[in-house]
């Protein structure tokens, strides 16, 4: 048997039998089967069969949205003249098929009715007819037959003359967006037709069919509380929440990118909750949530993270050296500061702009930075404890002026700690040990949200006592799946949705980037493979709820086996040249991590070779090795050294510049070294002699990672960007480089790699097969920017 609610009431298509709705109840009920549709549409349903009777008004004045999911086929002579249309049975067949009409003839699209292809449009324009039809008490498109009141659909414009005097000028405006035939201009959310009938928002008029519309929607739809109940016939049957505003429930809009637009992240919302900026291809956007649009501030360039002033009339946000604003309207940016030291995304650097201070920030490697925002040198505002934590994050403020801080330390807490401080006086906030918190800030509704990219990952809330300086609970978690959380004046979160949980497809391509094979199944990216020589074996990174392993993966036999059991994180895996043992780092911060070497067989223990390193390459000989070594004192810069390639071998530094140099790879001839430093500002390939690091010449241009040789020793390939590179070299004395050119453009991995760092590939010797991750088409969560009103509501009981 099937168990299905009882819903008491009236459907509309009685209602209106008796004549027009009063505009003002035809617009609360508009709004009510929006949100409901809306809800159907969050989750992938698209209902094809929107008309009165499949809408329910019950005594307490809600409206039920009945029969999701096309009904089964009636049989009867579909050409009877008497055929109630507001009643007409659904037009189905095969229901795969595109050639067959889906719907009932009165309340179809029109191109439902000539048997195409349908998307959520197609309920966006009943939806409409239905308004048209609650405000006028007339069916908009009529007939004597079913065929008739397709002809009608397909050729009848509105009357729109027909539509009440009194009728507002946005549900006209409405309407007709709703009403246009071409579905390429149509209305394309109907989450924005509920804004509209609340806010009473203008949307405009839509262009002409034929002509390009001069306004783009964002894809905004709103999460309503609903109950869904699974029928067989019926289908889906959604009740929309009919909740008065004063009521305060939870309320979720996902701010969608347009066509061909990569989601932007790192969200600002403006602290009274008007505007939200964003981050998009190193610029800033502008997302005005009460007329919908985006705005580029073409100036700007190169941002790593953005904050808004107290007052909201500009934004700060921080490059690579710089600390910039710019003005919100105009786009006119102006230079506040240099930073002192290059930082890049991901590396914990961070800004707040504080009434009383000016502008802080962090670098990601030292202290908390005061700078006034009218410009000026920085000063030290806060430092780290160097007794126990190496740098500071990611500041933010509490209203009190308390500075809200995750102090990065050594060995196993890594940044499990987020504190408050008040000068010398320091707080505990959370300690979650098994975790990687984030992005700290401050919340209205009395909570300190942070972010976790490990453990049980997404945005959490712990509520805090100002007074007390203390927590007034356990931390919760508000959004599976978030990162970068912001908070305006009002409560209301921004945050990124999706990100976090992306998982990663690796491949095997051509020299042309064609995709040869899939590899193994999806997981989430955690930094770093390698290639073994021979091209049979890969050293991948899995990583589990809280730390990071190495894996070998046997290209031939398709199998997979464990190396590393520790305790740890693991990173950059690089194998010896006779493929026998690999190399990688160990620990969680750059301070802690030790560069070790293991038997790719796993019959051994690994040996420690070198502490604070993070990456390196052996010789062909065998007798020295190169690693990426943190300096002293440092948890971020580092540089490359020389040594034993042996336990307990000194170190002796061959690669010192400002920022950071890592991935060295020795050429196979042992004559040649490549390199990557970021000491122009931008990551670049390098070339130098091994193993004095004489000489110097730069092999990319325009920026380069990860250098990989040939087995020829002949050519060197790297990433700019999503781009596979290659150049000729000749390794005489001195080399000699050709131009680079490009191979391929790999698919993106959907995602930003902490540090700003670019994804890695692999090699084959004789340079034909390449292997890399790409966003794994898995059913994962697509990324978008969500605000979320009046979240803790959904977390109390009152």
């Amino acid at each position: 048997f099937l168990a299905l609610e009882f819903v008491p009431g009236e459907d509309l298509s009685h209602v209106l039998g008796r004549g027009a709705l009063p505009i003002d109840d035809a617009i609360q009920v508009a709004q009510q089967i929006a949100t409901a549709v809306e809800a159907a549409h969050e989750v992938g349903i698209v209902h094809r069969d929107l008309k009165p009777s499949n809408v329910m008004l019950t005594p307490d004045h809600e409206v039920k949205v009945l029969d999701f999911g096309l009904a089964k086929a009636v049989e009867g002579d579909l050409s009877d003249s008497s055929l109630d249309l507001s009643r007409s049975p659904t037009l189905t067949g095969l229901m795969t098929d595109a050639s067959v009409i889906l719907g009932t003839a009165a309340y179809m699209a029109p191109e439902q009715a000539r048997g195409k292809k349908v998307d959520k449009r197609a309920d966006v324009w009943a939806f409409g007819v239905i308004l048209f039809e609650m405000l006028t008490g007339s069916r908009l498109f009529e007939g004597e037959t079913v065929s008739d009141t397709l002809a009608s659909v397909l050729k009848t414009d509105p009357d729109f003359d027909t539509l009440p005097a009194d009728t507002p000028h946005h549900v006209r405006a409405l309407l007709h967006r709703c009403l246009t035939r071409d579905p390429r201009l149509r209305l394309r959310d109907i989450g924005e037709a509920r804004i509209v009938l609340a806010g009473g928002a203008d949307i405009g008029l839509p262009a002409r069919e034929g002509e390009a519309s001069g306004v783009r929607l964002p894809l905004l739809a709103a999460v309503a509380a609903v109950s869904l109940i699974v029928g067989a016939a019926l289908g889906f049957l959604l009740k929309p929440a009919a909740v008065p505003v004063e009521a305060r429930s939870p309320r979720m809009m996902h701010l969608d990118s347009g066509p061909g637009e990569t989601v932007g992240y790192d969200p600002s919302i403006s602290p009274d909750g008007t505007r939200v900026a964003f981050i998009r291809d190193g610029s800033i956007w502008i997302r005005d949530l009460a007329t919908l649009e985006t705005r580029h501030l073409e100036r700007t360039a190169d941002v790593l993270d953005i904050f808004w002033s107290p007052a909201g009339d500009r934004i700060g946000y921080l490059t690579a050296g710089q600390v910039m604003t710019v003005d919100p309207v105009s786009g006119v940016t102006v230079t506040v500061a240099a930073v002192g030291a290059t930082i890049s995304a991901g590396s914990g650097a961070g800004g707040v702009w504080s009434p009383e201070h000016g502008i802080l920030f962090a670098r990601g490697r030292d202290h908390v930075f005061r700078v006034s925002d009218r410009g000026g040198e920085p000063s030290i505002f806060a430092s780290p404890d160097t007794s126990r934590e190496g740098d500071l994050h990611e500041p933010n403020l509490l209203p009190d002026g308390g500075l809200l801080v995750v102090p990065h330390r050594d060995g196993t807490a890594g940044l499990s700690v987020l504190e408050v401080w008040y000068g010398e006086e320091r707080h505990e906030v959370v300690h979650a040990p098994e975790v990687r918190i984030y992005r700290p800030v401050w919340s209205p509704t009395g909570h300190v949200l942070y972010e976790t990219i490990s453990g049980n990952r997404g945005i959490w809330a712990v509520p805090w006592d100002l007074a007390g300086r203390q927590a007034r609970g356990e931390p919760f978690l508000v959004a599976a799946h978030g990162t970068y959380p912001d908070v305006a004046g009002d409560g209301t979160l921004v945050y990124l949705r999706g990100s976090v949980s992306a998982n990663q497809q690796m491949v095997e391509a051509d020299r042309e980037g064609n995709i040869l094979r899939r590899i193994g199944d999806p997981r989430r990216y955690e930094f770093g493979f390698a290639l073994s020589p021979d091209a049979t074996r890969l050293a991948v990174i899995h990583e589990d709820e809280n730390n990071s392993e190495i894996w070998i993966r046997d290209l031939v036999r398709g199998t997979e086996s464990r190396l590393t059991f520790h305790d740890s994180d693991k990173s950059w895996p690089v194998w010896s040249r006779d493929g026998r043992s690999v190399l990688y780092g160990m620990g969680i911060s750059a301070a802690d991590r030790v560069a070790v070497v293991q038997a790719a067989d796993g019959r051994s223990e690994f040996d420690t070779l070198a502490t604070r390193s993070v990456g390196g390459d052996m010789a062909p000989d065998g007798g020295s090795m190169l690693a990426a070594r943190a300096l002293e004192g440092s948890v971020t810069a580092w540089d490359i050294h020389i040594g034993t390639g042996r336990p307990g071998g000194e170190w002796t530094p061959l690669v010192v510049e400002d920022d950071w140099q890592y991935a060295p790879v020795i050429s196979p001839d042992g004559n040649y070294f490549a390199y990557v430093s970021r000491e122009t500002g931008e990551a670049q390939v390098f070339l130098k002699r091994f193993p004095d690091g004489s000489g110097k010449w730069q092999v990319s241009i325009d920026g380069g990672s990860w250098p990989r040789w040939n087995a020829a020793g002949d050519r060197i390939a790297y990433t700019q960007g999503d781009r596979i590179m290659e150049v000729d070299v000749e390794t005489s004395d001195p080399p000699v480089l050709g131009s680079p050119r490009l191979l391929f453009e790999r698919p993106p991995i959907g995602y930003r790699i902490r540090f700003d760092f670019q994804p890695q590939f692999g090699m084959s010797g004789d340079g034909e097969r390449f292997y890399f991750y790409v966003a794994a088409d898995s059913g994962d969560i697509q990324p978008s920017l969500v605000l979320y009103q009046d979240w803790d509501r959904a977390f109390t009981d009152d």
